[in-house]
């Protein structure tokens, strides 16, 4: 009857993506539980028929545990998602870049807040700046923290090779061009998610809030990022993509009022 347990362990050890530390915990620990159970058991002298009768209601109650678990994190990711862009709005206030009706969206938010709940602990945020050529201008006290690099060593440094990996483990994906994407400002980078790792070589990821700091002719000369750090990447990832696909239907169906309204106007 080991096993399936061992069977078990070794799924846990090769997926480690998109299995959470708290799902991992949990089985894990069932599963020592369960290998302990079996030893007392064997030693009794019951037999594999019993046995598997006997563990039958506890491991109905390990899938539910786990399905607990899975409904908990899909909740607590979506309220960092909305926490992220409560985050992003106040970035917009603060660097007088209103792109967005941020009336209509705090609305929104508060209206979803109210029906998910508040991120259940403060998260800790790190705020960092980076310029154009994707330098670090500025780095918090949380930032050092978090990766381990004092202000000193962090500033005028490249974020990629520092706090960012040169290569995404799993994606493959290049850092450089993708930091250079962000950075610039493209395809509505305002929330991003990608690897990060410490001083120590130890990587793990984040949910980053990205708003531009323009000068008196719109160029971009910072960019003000907000980095909170995530366990669930693959369901965050997810999240921004649709939210990428309703800026741009918003933004096209801004364009096409725009026109149409235009094009009433010449006939009258």
């Amino acid at each position: 009857m080991t096993w399936l347990a061992d069977a078990v362990e070794h799924w846990i050890a090769i997926k480690q993506e998109g299995v959470t530390s708290r799902q991992r915990d949990y089985v894990e620990g069932m599963v020592a539980e369960y290998k302990h159970q079996l030893l007392k058991w064997h030693e009794q002298g019951m037999s594999d028929a019993k046995i598997l009768l006997f563990l039958l209601p506890k491991s109905l109650d390990t899938l539910k545990g786990i399905c607990r678990l899975t409904i908990e994190g899909y909740i607590e990711a979506i309220r960092l998602f909305l926490h992220a862009n409560d985050e992003f709005l106040s970035l917009l206030e603060s660097t007088d870049i209103s792109p967005i009706s941020t009336l209509r969206l705090k609305k929104l938010f508060r209206l979803l807040h109210y029906l998910t709940g508040n991120v259940r602990h403060p998260i800790p945020k790190v705020r960092v700046r980076l310029n154009p050529c994707t330098q670090i201008t500025h780095w918090d006290a949380k930032a050092e923290e978090t990766f381990g690099w004092s202000e000193q060593d962090a500033l005028g440094k490249g974020a990629v090779g520092l706090f960012v990996p040169w290569i995404e483990s799993g994606s493959g994906r290049i850092m450089t061009a993708h930091l250079e994407d962000v950075c610039q400002f493209r395809d509505d980078f305002s929330l991003n998610v990608n690897q990060n790792r410490n001083a120590q070589g130890q990587l793990f990821w984040m949910f980053w809030v990205n708003v531009p700091v323009t000068d008196a002719a719109g160029k971009i000369t910072e960019l003000v990022s907000v980095g909170m750090r995530t366990d669930e990447p693959e369901l965050m990832q997810r999240m921004v993509k649709l939210w990428r696909k309703w800026r741009r239907f918003r933004r096209t169906s801004w364009l096409l009022r725009r026109y149409t309204n235009s094009m009433k106007t010449r006939i009258r």
